[in-house]
């Protein structure tokens, strides 16, 4: 039996409106895993943003304690311990300026800033990062201790000496950095020990 026109024309419009809700859905489930895969991608970014960002802020903190770890030791090596940095301070609990260095919660200009590393023009350069300000750094003269046995070591670690007399001379060292959008600050400390 052979259909008559109109409902063969009835039977390509319902197939016509069967496609098109079929293509409605499929580009309704392009669209949101097209929305997904970008909201995805804008937190991947965002969060290797706030790593490099700490990274900078770590690598600046680091870089200006080892900084001043040189300073002192060629200070002290050259004078055979008698000068030390002109900006040594005293301890923190009786220096209020060193204490407030090494617990300030924001930004101080204390301390020295670390020269070794032009910071602020490093973003000049093609894929590097630039901190907003130089790290900071400050050395406490924590006293001396004598009576002590020591082991003396030469600048460059090439040679061992027999021992020191024990004087030994124990120095803190604390180094601050931002990050490169200045909204991170990493606070550095060690203890470095001279004897003479």
């Amino acid at each position: 039996a052979e259909r008559c026109p109109m409902q063969t024309h009835r039977f390509h419009h319902r197939q016509q409106g069967l496609a098109l809700a079929m293509v409605m859905l499929f580009l309704l489930v392009l669209s949101m895993v097209a929305v997904t895969a970008a909201r995805d991608t804008t937190q991947q970014e965002r969060l290797s943003g706030a790593l490099r960002n700490a990274t900078l802020a770590d690598n600046g903190a680091e870089t200006a304690l080892r900084g001043a770890e040189v300073e002192l030791w060629n200070s002290f090596v050259l004078s055979d311990g008698r000068v030390l940095p002109a900006h040594t301070r005293r301890a923190a609990s009786l220096d209020a300026l060193a204490e407030q260095f090494r617990h300030a919660p924001d930004w101080v200009e204390l301390g020295e800033a670390y020269a070794g590393v032009d910071y602020m023009g490093l973003a000049l350069w093609p894929g590097t990062a630039q901190l907003p300000r130089a790290p900071r750094y400050q050395i406490e003269n924590l006293g001396r201790q004598s009576g002590l046995g020591a082991e003396s070591h030469g600048a460059d670690a090439a040679f061992y000496g027999g021992g020191s007399g024990g004087d030994l001379q124990f120095f803190r060292l604390t180094a601050r950095s931002t990050s490169g959008d200045d909204r991170q600050l990493r606070v550095r400390e060690s203890t470095f020990v001279l004897s003479r």
